[in-house]
């Protein structure tokens, strides 16, 4: 199974203690992902083709977090990505 990333976001507004990645052509078999670099999360999972990434505190603005998954497909990219603060729109 390949893994996909790693791929490192960036937060670029205070308060985000989530980070919510859309990824494309992975066929829904996104699998065991994981923060290789930046602090640790309370809660980590993967189902279909979106990863969910959840701190217990706030992560300061700047903080930039590097995430891998395996996916069936290696063509597996990221699409789309969102920092929230417990689920919601920041700003």
């Amino acid at each position: 199974m390949p893994t996909i990333g790693p791929h490192r976001f960036t937060i670029t507004a205070p308060g985000a203690n989530d980070l919510h990645i859309l990824y494309r052509f992975s066929g829904g078999s996104l699998r065991d992902p994981r923060v290789v670099d930046g602090p640790p999360p309370q809660t980590i999972g993967a189902k279909h083709n979106r990863v969910d990434i959840k701190w217990k505190d706030p992560l300061p603005q700047g903080t930039t977090v590097t995430v891998e998954v395996d996916s069936d497909f290696a063509g597996t990219t990221p699409v789309d990505y969102v920092f929230t603060r417990d689920g919601q729109p920041l700003g």
